[in-house]
């Protein structure tokens, strides 16, 4: 509370500024004078304020300054609101002074009114933490309540009912449409007649002190005389718009007898009050039980001293990663820590007594034997979703749903549906504190085993899926078995199960991701390694754990996979012969055991519906993504992972085009497709508490679950410019220089006008601030990308591909250059050390079908021209069609997404040396570097059309150039030259044999199981004609009689097996298509000269003169040809079907 100098004034401006909280939503941005609250508050207070969205944020500086001293408070009023500082706000300090000092009825009852509501509720006074959702969802409720209505808040044990409802109604707004009547009874003890007799006449009491009512009749008349008393009362003008609040409503009769026709908001935790309230009369409010994260340190605040603001920081990211976010159990985990019964460190080893008291007591409404059947649900893991006739074989009952029908009556437990509209049950995780010893513990373990049949289920080999298994099976039955005493029955069961392919090819589809993706392998993993003893051994049981992360992505790819197919033809040693001795129980299926390059993937992220725009690898093995439904997916890769969020700016639902990540990774910058720059931070979300224990049980992770609500964004970037208001920023750049202890950041900004400023990164507030330097003027509209060099010029790419060289010194331009028919995408850098000992500036210009690099001698700063320029060439592709490219941070390599697959170009020796080997359009990726002397880079890609992110792993290549690196997932049946790949251009024959070819133009026969099992033949290498330059084969064909036909990319066509070129006065230029229809007939056809040939080899081959050679042209591109009634040719074109 704060007072003015005046003598004159009645009341503070702490007590006066709640009035004014809906003028100020309407007229007031806090952002306006963000310099002022930054010099009056705490940063952390600050940062909470100006990170939410208009009118948010006005709501949440009000709450600040409610819990602030008066001095503070009057610095507001008086510095922050005075018109001096730009924005116009002095109409509102002058009506909030003039409130002081000559305050209105309406001011100075709405006062009385919330002394007397503070004063009654002490530790809500000192402790409440507003929580915006749901208090504006209550607040709307009771702005629209009228009499003989009703507005019902209900929840969970513990999770801040009475807080939230004294919060609203200590509103001034709330409090005005109440007449300022709103009347207040704690009806937790109204259990029989009598005691809701007392209630009835404590509020007749209230409102007409001098009533009485008649004491010589039975409790049923008197009840209903105290009834009629309040209901002539109520009808008076004076009380008509007045609320009734009912707290701890324990069951309807209650509500029956206060029904009196005023307006009512009672709180309740049974179901059957909840239930009864018809939605045509009452507004349901639902609270739940968990905090956010800024909820949560906002909470130990209020219980810890300033000083521990580092280890409430800690403390708070641990409970909320381990879902520890009751309200109630938070409050007295931070009463504990405030009293001394605990330190922060090891907050764990607490044994609240007040705690316990209250669960034991809100059991107490059951019956001994509910209570007891109650308890034996303790057996089950913590957050389990547990089957309802699972619970029938645990309670030993017929018809559990009755008993799970009253437990939920008294939100002692949550009922859920899963996709097949099965129902489960979870306990609310404040019971979980409870630890009560669990009676007959072997005995329900037992139980829950012998439910599952085990035995009978996986012996039974009738088909590829296990029959009569739920998602609990799948999910926590290592839990059951690991607690049997005879051990060589739980080694048994543990090998039949987790050995199982059937087992674990449901378990992977039936996981998800803590995104709710379907499909994931990390809980099995995580399983098998902390049940490995008692599963396998060592060695089999990595090798299962190396081949699951290889398989993840083919099996959930589709659900007509089958995990023991694809073991059957990955696998090696052990495991490929417990999956054949697993395929032989299965007589009536046929399976391929050809074994080759199938696993090319490492590893993916599953992400659901969604699809991936931009990767970003951090360290730690974070992954942080922009998906196609405008989140941020920030999540954990690693094989132990356990965090993951999703992040969103609800108020900018727009595409993110590029994303940065700086200062140590802590902060990061989103541009979005509306020309917004976005400043986010990480430090928490990405934050390792030494204390935060990994998952130690067999049950899914703890996940901190996906949320959008908690938003480290700062729009303020732009506005910090002082460029015209309509300018959207068109590209960014980062300048990031490490010094000594200090960290110097400068963001340089572009708009679409071409006006391009300086920000300074401001580390202790954490923002960007303008720098002194002056606004360079390029008139270069639409910067697509730019770069600073030698710390002195930009470099600038704009969308019609104009490049310009800009002298920062002189503010000037120094050469202009004109790519056209390009389309750039991105600029990198790196430096180079020449062999001459000189250091260049190297700058990469990443257009859709070329790279050019551009050289920056560092010793010559005060000239560039004219631009030493070079373009990347790429000798074994032809046509790059490029969609993005990271450089490796080391400089060494560029890896470049193309639409048919991932190219890794050697920067070194300017020549590509990897590729992929499917053919995928990349649309983003990153190239992360790894300090490993045999692992050298992680590859981030996503490809469109899919919802998975890969991630590749590139290694040296031992016994070659120690320089010379490929994909680890490489496999060691043929060996290639590590810039060699195979390409996407093969033809089969009928006995099974395959033709591939490289990007060497060679051609390679490989042989299928069945041919090596008749023919005991292998891979071998057909030799082709030499080419010179960029000539490679475009088009394969393969006759019956193994004759084989190439078409190159310069038009010529050889028979590769006669080593002979064939028509070459007929060259049309780059051949798509070949085929030999019969034994005389040949089709060639180019796509992009439109033209299909047609000719007769017979009369080629009897050496008759050119010009009798019979040639047919069409104007078309044949896709496919064949031949129909041995006399018609049929041709399949974008265009239709013709007939020859």
């Amino acid at each position: 509370m704060s007072c003015c100098n005046s003598v004159n004034e009645q009341h503070s401006y702490g007590d006066i500024i709640p009035v004014f909280l809906e003028d100020f939503k309407k007229d007031f941005d806090c952002k306006d004078i963000e310099d002022i609250l930054r010099i009056i508050l705490k940063k952390k207070e600050v940062d909470d304020i100006v990170k939410m969205p208009h009118p948010l944020q006005t709501y949440r500086l009000f709450w600040t300054l409610r819990n602030q001293r008066k001095e503070t408070v009057k610095k507001f009023v008086e510095e922050g609101l005075k018109d001096s500082h730009g924005p116009n706000y002095g109409f509102l300090m002058s009506a909030i002074q003039k409130e002081c000092i000559d305050p209105s009825l309406n001011t100075e009852t709405y006062i009385q009114e919330v002394d007397r509501l503070y004063n009654d509720n002490q530790e809500f006074t000192k402790y409440n933490v507003p929580r915006i959702e749901p208090y504006l969802e209550l607040q709307k409720a009771l702005l629209e309540l009228r009499p003989s209505k009703n507005v019902v808040v209900e929840g969970d044990l513990g999770a801040g009912k009475q807080w939230l409802v004294l919060d609203v109604c200590s509103s001034y707004v709330v409090q005005r449409k109440m007449d300022f009547k709103i009347f207040w009874l704690d009806v937790r003890s109204c259990l029989c007649p009598e005691s809701r007799l007392e209630m009835l006449q404590s509020f007749l009491y209230q409102i007409a002190p001098n009533l009485c009512s008649y004491c010589n009749q039975s409790v049923p008349l008197r009840i209903e005389s105290v009834q009629t008393q309040l209901r002539n009362i109520l009808k008076n003008k004076s009380y008509k718009n007045c609320l009734l609040v009912l707290r701890n409503v324990q069951n309807k009769e209650t509500w029956q007898a206060f029904n009196l026709g005023c307006k009512i908001l009672l709180t309740s935790r049974d179901k059957s009050v909840v239930n009864f309230l018809s939605p045509v009369t009452t507004t349901h409010v639902t609270v739940n039980d968990v905090l956010t994260l800024s909820e949560m340190e906002s909470l130990f605040a209020k219980y810890l001293s300033e000083n521990q603001d580092d280890s409430v920081e800690d403390l708070t990211v641990a409970l909320y990663r381990q879902q520890i976010r009751n309200p109630l159990q938070l409050s007295v985990i931070a009463e504990s820590i405030q009293d001394g019964l605990c330190t922060i460190d090891n907050w764990k080893q607490i044994n609240s007594a007040k705690l316990t008291t209250i669960i034991k007591t809100s059991l107490n409404v059951l019956e001994p034997k509910d209570r007891q059947l109650y308890e034996a649900l303790f057996i089950f893991p913590d957050s389990a979703h547990i089957p309802i006739q699972l619970l029938g074989a645990v309670w030993s009952v017929t018809d559990p749903i009755h008993v799970v029908n009253k437990l939920n009556k008294y939100f002692l437990v949550k009922k859920h549906k899963d996709k097949q509209n099965r129902l489960t049950i979870t306990l609310p995780s404040i019971y979980r504190e409870l630890k009560l010893p669990i009676k007959n513990e072997a005995a329900l373990n037992r139980r829950i085993i012998d439910y599952y049949n085990i035995p009978q289920v996986f012996d039974s080999y009738n088909g590829l899926t296990l029959p009569h298994l739920d998602n609990y099976f799948y999910s926590h039955i290592g839990d059951h078995l690991s607690k049997l005493n005879n051990s060589l029955e739980k080694k048994s069961l543990f090998r039949k199960i987790f050995l199982d392919f059937r087992f674990l090819d449901q378990k992977i589809r039936n996981d998800s991701t803590p995104w709710n993706a379907r499909g994931s392998v990390l809980h099995t993993l995580q399983v098998l390694r902390f049940y490995g003893e008692q599963i396998a051994d060592n060695d089999l049981l990595c090798t299962l754990m190396d081949f699951l992360l290889n398989a993840e992505e083919k099996l959930i790819r589709s659900e007509f996979t089958c995990l023991l197919q694809i073991a059957l033809m990955t696998a090696e040693g052990a495991l490929y012969d417990e999956a054949y001795r697993q395929a032989q129980l299965f007589p009536n299926y046929v399976w391929f055991t050809e074994r080759g390059r199938f696993n090319q993937h490492r590893q993916i992220i599953n992400l659901g519906d969604n699809q991936v725009r931009h990767a970003i690898y951090l360290d730690n093995d974070y992954c942080l993504m922009a998906l196609s439904n405008q989140q941020l997916l920030l999540t954990d890769v690693s094989l132990e992972g356990d965090m993951t969020y999703l992040l969103s700016d609800e108020n900018n639902p727009c595409d993110i085009i590029e994303m940065r990540v700086f200062n140590n990774q802590s902060h990061l910058l989103t541009l979005y497709s509306n020309g917004c720059l976005k400043l986010w931070s990480l430090q928490q979300l990405l934050h390792r508490s030494c204390g935060c224990e990994r998952p130690q049980l067999a049950q899914p992770p703890k996940h901190s679950k996906s949320f959008c609500n908690v938003q480290f964004v700062n729009s303020a970037v732009q506005r910090l410019t002082n460029t015209h208001a309509d300018q959207n920023v068109s590209s960014f750049f980062l300048d990031e220089k490490d010094e000594v202890e200090n960290n110097f950041i400068q963001l340089h900004v572009a708009f679409t006008n071409g006006d391009i400023c300086i920000c300074d990164w401001d580390k202790k507030e954490e923002k960007f601030k303008q720098s002194h330097t002056p606004i360079l003027k390029t008139q270069q509209r639409h910067v697509k990308c730019f770069s600073k060099v030698l710390d002195r010029y930009y470099v600038l790419c704009t969308d019609d591909c104009t490049l310009t060289v800009w002298d920062l010194l002189r503010g000037s331009k120094e050469t202009e250059q004109l790519f056209q028919t390009e389309e750039a995408l991105t600029m990198q850098t790196y430096i180079d050390r020449f062999d001459d000992g000189s250091l260049h500036t190297m700058l990469l210009l990443i257009f859709k079908s070329s790279v050019w690099r551009l050289r920056f001698k560092q010793a010559d700063r005060n000239t560039i021209n004219p631009l030493n320029q070079e373009a990347l060439k790429f000798s074994d592709i032809g046509a790059v069609s490029i969609t993005c490219g990271r450089l490796s941070k080391d400089g060494r390599y560029l890896v470049l997404g193309t639409l048919e697959g991932l190219i890794v170009y050697d920067l070194k020796f300017s020549e590509p040396v990897l590729r992929s080997n499917v053919s995928e359009h990349i649309v983003c990726l990153d190239v992360y570097d790894l300090n490993d002397p045999i692992l050298k880079y992680i590859v981030l890609c996503g490809a469109a059309g899919k919802n998975v992110l890969h991630l590749h792993t590139l290694r040296n290549v031992p016994g070659i150039d120690k320089h010379a690196i490929t994909w680890i997932h490489n496999a060691n049946r043929e060996q290639f030259e590590p810039n060699v790949y195979l390409r996407p251009l093969l033809k089969m024959i009928d006995d099974g044999t395959l033709f591939i070819v490289d990007s060497k133009s060679r051609i390679y026969q490989i042989p299928t199981e069945l041919v090596k099992k008749h023919s005991g033949a292998y891979w071998s290498t057909i030799s082709t004609p030499p080419m010179h330059g960029h000539n490679h084969i475009t088009a394969l064909h393969v006759s019956k009689n193994k004759t084989i036909y190439a078409g190159y990319n310069n038009g010529k066509i050889f028979n590769i097996t006669e080593n002979k070129e064939l028509l070459h006065e007929y060259t049309i230029e780059n051949i798509d298509y070949i085929k030999k229809i019969n034994s005389n007939i040949l089709i060639v056809s180019s796509r992009s000269k439109c033209i299909t040939l047609i000719f007769d080899l017979s009369i080629l081959e009897g050496k008759t003169t050119l010009t009798s050679i019979w040639a047919v042209n069409f104007g078309i591109y044949t896709k496919y040809a064949r031949l129909f009634d041995e006399h018609f040719l049929l041709i399949f074109s974008e265009e239709g079907i013709f007939i020859c």
